[in-house]
């Protein structure tokens, strides 16, 4: 059986995107690193991909550059398809 997510499990980034937003607004590195509470070269290896942030690293991305978090990571169907807009369902 599959154990539920954890909010340090890994989170696929669309590094591209962190980037190109945290550029957008004017933020270096360094300031984006304290935002959200980790090194600056954790900034560093994210927007180059060669690490992922954890769940609640990503919650705290997004509150930082001010979009929603999905707005920065890689949503795909079921079959591997790129979503452009993640559609999240409530009961």
């Amino acid at each position: 059986m599959a154990r539920a997510p954890r909010d340090t499990d890994p989170i696929s980034l669309d590094f591209r995107r962190l980037r190109q937003r945290r550029r957008m607004l004017d933020i270096p590195q360094r300031e984006l690193a304290e935002r959200v509470g980790v090194h600056r070269n954790a900034i560093s290896y994210w927007e180059t991909g060669r690490r992922m942030p954890t769940a609640l690293d990503l919650a705290k991305l997004g509150r930082a550059l001010g979009s929603p978090p999905w707005e920065l990571y890689d949503v795909v169907d079921v079959d591997g398809n790129p979503i452009s807009k993640p559609w999240v369902g409530y009961r």
